[in-house]
């Protein structure tokens, strides 16, 4: 069963990209939870995870290459 949200390095391999990829591509914005000290813990959501995946795969919502 996958967890509802995911540190960066799981949600990276959630979509089997790098981490490197990941932070220069993924436009999902991570969520802020309490943490350890003044450090807020960044967590992603794997059902907008899923969405972004949708979205940018899908063929309608890429821009068109001029002619």
């Amino acid at each position: 069963m996958t967890p509802a949200y995911l540190k960066q390095k799981a949600a990276a391999a959630y979509l089997g990209v790098s981490v490197r990829y990941f932070q220069q591509h993924v436009t999902v914005r991570p969520k802020e939870l309490p943490g350890r000290g003044r450090k807020p813990l960044l967590v992603w959501c794997v059902r907008e995870l899923d969405e972004w995946v949708a979205r940018v795969s899908d063929p309608k919502s890429r821009p068109r290459k001029a002619s």
